[in-house]
């Protein structure tokens, strides 16, 4: 998180930049800009009094500099998921025992969405899913790697084959909401 500040205030800059040392630069290489008022750029910003109420501690800035980062991020890359998704995919197919897989995007309340994965396995295979994600862990950086693994006897498919990954996320987002 690289963050640039344009402020009015001298106090609240001076706080700023003590609280966000580590995370300073220019503005040409920043992320997005911390403001204390609305101003036109092209970068993203991030308005003290609008987006943080005064008074605010560092942890609660943190935090909520943390979550609008992620959301930009998140905003500004919405395929990375999906091809993250298709990458889990590729190695869970890999696997022995699997015939088919698909991964969903799950939400989460700190990452934003996280990947579960659906595995069909192949006919009369039983795949041991510690083995799996033994597999999975020894390709895939920990914060890539599927929250869930879950077995299930068919994938739901169209008339042509092809995985209907709505109806996974509908499933889970049901789940959710129980």
């Amino acid at each position: 998180m690289k963050i640039a500040l344009i402020c009015n205030s001298i106090l609240l800059k001076k706080s700023l930049e003590i609280f966000l040392k580590e995370y300073l630069c220019s503005y040409k290489v920043c992320d997005f800009v911390i403001s204390d008022k609305q101003i036109d750029i092209q970068k993203p910003l991030f308005i003290i009094g609008t987006d943080l109420k005064l008074p605010f501690s560092k942890s609660s800035l943190i935090l909520k500099l943390d979550k609008f980062y992620k959301k930009q991020k998140r905003d500004q890359n919405p395929n990375d998921l999906k091809e993250l998704e298709k990458k889990i995919e590729e190695i869970i197919n890999s696997f022995e025992g699997v015939g088919t897989s698909a991964v969903v995007g799950m939400p989460d309340e700190k990452s934003g969405e996280v990947p579960v994965a659906f595995i069909e396995p192949a006919e009369d295979i039983k795949v041991d899913v510690k083995a799996l994600r033994k597999f999975i862990k020894e390709r895939l950086a920990n914060f890539k790697q599927p929250r869930d693994i879950r077995i299930v006897d068919e994938l739901p498919k169209n008339a042509t084959g092809k995985v209907l990954k709505r109806l996974l996320k509908e499933q889970l987002k049901e789940e959710s909401t129980k």
